[in-house]
């Protein structure tokens, strides 16, 4: 997770810094505006969740299920990241202890 927010946030600065002065600061407020819009909307929508569970509770049954089912999806999650993580590990340039600074 960590090596895809860092490929992100680089991907962004390389973006970024192209820009003159003024669309740099009317992308970074639009940025901020957009942030606030999504987590207004993910919170809201997140609770209507929780809230239509609370009234509508699973069988035990049904809660087993996605018991096991839930965790298995973060698995395939965890690997599915992986995968970009092989194809960008030999770009990285790795220093040897013994290699001289040029």
């Amino acid at each position: 997770m960590g090596l895809m927010c860092g490929v992100a946030v680089e991907l962004y600065q390389s973006f970024r810094v192209h820009l003159p002065p003024l669309p740099r600061m009317l992308w970074d407020w639009t940025q901020i505006a957009a942030a606030c819009v999504a987590l207004v909307w993910a919170w809201v929508k997140q609770h209507r969740a929780i809230r239509e569970k609370m009234l509508d509770p699973p069988t035990p049954e049904q809660a087993w299920i996605e018991k096991r089912y839930g965790t298995q999806r973060g698995q395939n999650l965890g690997r599915a990241l992986f995968l970009p993580a092989l194809l960008v590990l030999p770009v990285v340039p790795r220093s040897s202890p013994g290699a001289s600074a040029r």
